[in-house]
């Protein structure tokens, strides 16, 4: 069975299912879902939480379907049909990590960038610059 992924063209379509963006990271996070944010200042987990590196695009059912559960369901559910790993490209990259951290956020982040950077041909700043960017201290990630 092939499995049709979403692509860029579908998704700036003005579809009403292709307009939402999920938050790996959830945005009410129960702490003993997400243990590696558990020690952070909620400042910092406000900021990772909206970072680039924590958004990815999804249908507006995949991402209700989603919503605030633990990375590993998020990943693959129960009956190993639905999850990050079924879906599309930036799902199936994001899905290939044992858990989600605040790390991965910022190395997410700062590749979307460089995938900018390269793709366009343009130059966007200094790493420092890029983590400000991205809304990440660089002293506590």
């Amino acid at each position: 069975m092939e499995i049709t992924r979403l692509d860029w063209n579908a998704l700036v379509q003005s579809k009403k299912d292709h307009v939402t963006v999920e938050h790996i990271y959830p945005q009410t996070a129960k702490s003993a879902d997400w243990p590696a944010f558990s020690d952070l200042a909620k400042k910092e987990r406000v900021a990772l939480l909206n970072s680039l590196g924590n958004l990815l695009p999804l249908s507006n059912s995949r991402n209700a379907k989603f919503s605030n559960r633990p990375f590993a369901i998020k990943k693959q559910d129960a009956n190993g049909v639905q999850g990050y790993y079924n879906g599309s490209y930036s799902e199936i990259q994001v899905a290939q990590h044992q858990d989600w951290t605040p790390e991965m956020i910022k190395d997410r982040g700062l590749k979307m960038l460089q995938f900018l950077e390269e793709h366009w041909n343009i130059s966007l700043s200094s790493q420092e610059e890029k983590l400000q960017f991205l809304n990440i201290d660089s002293d506590t990630i």
